[in-house]
């Protein structure tokens, strides 16, 4: 089971920043995804830009959400983050 969503930044190029209750923050790159299945509805900047924690996981306006046990595990741990900082 994937640790809680405390708190979701979307960036520019698809990018989630998400930090986790465990006090992990990653980083999960969406572009690889936007071309197959139900992710085509989020391929859209301004849809993709919608996105906010519902749950234990990430949904967009239009309906569309992501298991949490995927978000967390292809996601990747934070380059921008300092481990000493946490």
């Amino acid at each position: 089971m994937s640790p809680a969503i405390l708190e979701l930044q979307v960036e520019p190029d698809f990018l989630l920043r998400i930090h986790y209750a465990n006090g992990e923050r990653r980083v999960l790159d969406m572009r690889p995804w936007l071309s197959t299945g139900v992710f085509r509805r989020i391929a859209e900047p301004r849809v993709f830009a919608t996105a906010r924690i519902s749950f234990d996981t990430i949904e967009w306006v239009n309906g569309v959400d992501i298991d949490p046990e995927f978000v967390y595990s292809r996601s990747v741990p934070d380059p921008g983050v300092s481990t000493a900082a946490l």
